[in-house]
C-alpha cells in the first residue's frame, strides 16, 4: 500500500494505492484531483474508488486506464444542488454512456 499526498491541496489530504496479486485499487480519499505522483507509479488501476464529480473522474480517465469505478459519497442523496448530491443511478447511466469500457459500480448503502 502506498499513501499519496495531494501536494497541490491541503497537506492532510491523502489517497491510497493498494496492490495485491497483480490487482490495483486506488482510493481517492479527499483528494479532489489526480495526485501528481500517481501517474509516475502506475498507468492502470483495476478499481478506482472516487467521489461522484464528473470533471474529477474525467481527469483520472485521461491519465490512467481504469477498469472499474466505485462511486462514493452519494449515500445521503436528496434532491438539491451541492457537489456530492447526485442521483447515483442517473450519474452511473451517464458515465456508462460516455465510458462504455469502464464498469461503474454503486455499492449498496
Amino acid at each position: 500500500m502506498i499513501s499519496i499526498q495531494n501536494k497541490e491541496e491541503s497537506p492532510d489530504k491523502y489517497s491510497f494505492l493498494i496492490e495485491y496479486a497483480k490487482r490495483r485499487l486506488f482510493y481517492s480519499g479527499d483528494c479532489h484531483k489526480v495526485p501528481s505522483d500517481l501517474p509516475k507509479i502506475v498507468d492502470t488501476v483495476d478499481i478506482l474508488i472516487i467521489w461522484p464529480v464528473e470533471n474529477v473522474i474525467e481527469e483520472f480517465l485521461k491519465i490512467l486506464i481504469v477498469k472499474n469505478i466505485v462511486l462514493m459519497h452519494y449515500d445521503r442523496f436528496k434532491p438539491g444542488k451541492f457537489i456530492c448530491n447526485i442521483n447515483p443511478e442517473r450519474f452511473k447511466d451517464h458515465l456508462a454512456r460516455k465510458y462504455s469500457e469502464v464498469r461503474i459500480i454503486i455499492p449498496d448503502k
